[in-house]
């Protein structure tokens, strides 16, 4: 899957938000974030913001606050469950 330059490096852009579900779903994997095909797409979107100087968010949660952190997102996305 390519990731098109152009959304990423428009001067504009303040931030990027990678959707993996979305990603998940394009890619044939729905609803599975982990797959290695979306976990590969999600690198490229991360490796072409900072190629851009843009800073990449995603989902988070408590389990992978600190992985994705080192991986390098900079705009984390958490929601609350209720019961």
């Amino acid at each position: 899957m390519a990731i098109p330059r152009s959304p990423v490096s428009d001067r504009h852009r303040d931030a990027l938000i990678a959707g993996e579900v979305d990603l998940s779903v394009s890619l044939g994997h729905p609803g599975e974030t982990n797959h290695p095909e979306v976990q590969a797409a999600l690198d490229r979107v991360l490796a072409a913001c900072k190629e851009a100087g843009v800073p990449c968010g995603c989902l988070a949660n408590p389990q992978n606050v600190a992985e994705r952190l080192e991986r390098g997102f900079r705009v984390l996305l958490s929601g609350v469950t209720r019961t």
